[in-house]
Order: structure tokens, then C-alpha cells, then sequence
């Protein structure tokens, strides 16, 4: 399956289960849209998923990948937060936008170098957050246990499909 198609039909029973989805992440997120749409001077762009956090007045960018983790990832999450805190963020109002990267697979050593000059609050599978905004979201475990679970369930799928075709 092509990695953006993938990612798609990842993304469409994340938000199929939406309910689900905001009890993994924890209290206190709402909701924003799926590929939400951020015109920049006639350029098109798309965040996979925004949440806005009650409780931390923050927006909160989710972007998917079912492949590992590559530094340009980071670098296109990082696009979007900046995109998000300039597009929607009311600064006198909100806290700054925090990014959140999920993917299939990491080398740590990769993300500790990919991250390593980045000011803004973006995380691979877990957060590089204050302590206090950090008790805020959901941990590490809790993230990649909803991805983990989405994946399998995107095998488990694909399995019943191809043995409903023989």
C-alpha cells in the first residue's frame, strides 16, 4: 500500500473513532479537523489532525507517518506548528502550539539529532515538553499504544480482505 494512502486510512479510522481517540489522548482535548487545510500565499497545506487542549489553551498538530521516522518529518511538524501559531493561535489567549510526530518506528539517536535545534515544542511519539504542559497530554505509552492498536488493526484488515478474495 502506497505510504500516503496509508497514511490516509490511518488517519480516517483515527478519526472514524474519534471518541475513542480523545479518551486515549486524555482529558481535556477537543477536536479540531483532519486535514485541515492552511493556505500560505496560494500554496496548499494540510495538518493531518489539530486538537486544541481546554485545560493548556493550546493547539495541539498531529502529523502521521506509518513509515520510521525521517529528519524531514520533523521538519514538515515543525512547518505546521509554525503554521498553526501564526494561523490560528491567539498569543494574548494561547499557549504555543505543540507538534506531535507519530510514527511506525524511530532510531532515537536520529530524532535527538533531527530535534536538536528546534525551539518549538514537537515530540516523535513522546514529548519534549515543561514538566507541567507534559502532565497535561498523554504519555509516551499511551500515544503509541492508540497508533500501535490503529496499525494492527489496519493488518488485521488488510488480512480478512485478501482471505475474503481467494
Amino acid at each position: 500500500m502506497d505510504s500516503d494512502v496509508a497514511e490516509r486510512e490511518l488517519e480516517k479510522r483515527l478519526v472514524d473513532r474519534i471518541v475513542d481517540t480523545l479518551h486515549e489522548l486524555g482529558p481535556g482535548f477537543a477536536f479540531v479537523g483532519r486535514q485541515l487545510h492552511v493556505d500560505v500565499d496560494g500554496d496548499d497545506f494540510f495538518v493531518d489532525l489539530l486538537f486544541f487542549h481546554i485545560e493548556q489553551l493550546r493547539y495541539v498538530a498531529i502529523e502521521l507517518k506509518t513509515t520510521k521516522f525521517d529528519p524531514r518529518d520533523a521538519g514538515q511538524l515543525g512547518f505546521y506548528v509554525a503554521l498553526v501559531d501564526d494561523k490560528l493561535r491567539i498569543p494574548s489567549k494561547h499557549e504555543p502550539t505543540v507538534g506531535i510526530l507519530l510514527v511506525a518506528g524511530k532510531n532515537d539517536a536520529v530524532v535527538r539529532y533531527a530535534l536538536a535545534s528546534t525551539t518549538q515544542p514537537v515530540a516523535v511519539s513522546r514529548y519534549e515538553l515543561a514538566e507541567d504542559a507534559q502532565a497535561a497530554l498523554p504519555d509516551e505509552a499511551t500515544i503509541a499504544r492508540a497508533f500501535t492498536d490503529e496499525l494492527a488493526r489496519e493488518t488485521d484488515v488488510e488480512d480478512d480482505s485478501a482471505g475474503s478474495q481467494r
